[in-house]
C-alpha cells in the first residue's frame, strides 16, 4: 500500500484507485467501513494524505467522501465518458483528505 516514487523517497500519500460495492449490497455501509479502515491504516502508519478522483455525477460516492472529510482540490475536464452516451463527457473531481484533520475521528 505504500507509495514509493521512482526516486525511492517515501511520499506519505495514498491514492484510492477504486472502491466498488456490488449493486445488491449497496446502502449497507460496506464502502464506508472500507474507507474507515483505510483512514485508520493511514493514521497508524504515518501517511498524511489520501487522494482520489470521482465522476462529478457519482452522487453516492461524493456523499461518502465528503462525509469522511475529503475536500475537492481540482477538476479534470471531460475525464469520464458516459457509457450510455459516449459523446457525453463528465468531469473528474480530484479530492484529498488530510489525515491530521481527521486523526482519531475515524470510527466505524
Amino acid at each position: 500500500m505504500q507509495h514509493i516514487p521512482a526516486d525511492g523517497e517515501y511520499s506519505g500519500e495514498i491514492e484510492i484507485i477504486n472502491i466498488a460495492t456490488d449493486t445488491q449490497q449497496r446502502k449497507k455501509g460496506f464502502a464506508n467501513a472500507l474507507l474507515h479502515h483505510l483512514i485508520q491504516y493511514a493514521e497508524q502508519n504515518n501517511y498524511n494524505k489520501i487522494f482520489l478522483d470521482v465522476c462529478e455525477s457519482n452522487t453516492p460516492a461524493l456523499t461518502l467522501y465528503k462525509k469522511n472529510g475529503f475536500k475537492e482540490i481540482g477538476r479534470r475536464k471531460n475525464y469520464y465518458t458516459d457509457e450510455k452516451n459516449p459523446q457525453n463527457k463528465k468531469d473528474a473531481l480530484l479530492m484529498m483528505l488530510e489525515i491530521d484533520q481527521v486523526k482519531g475521528k475515524s470510527e466505524i
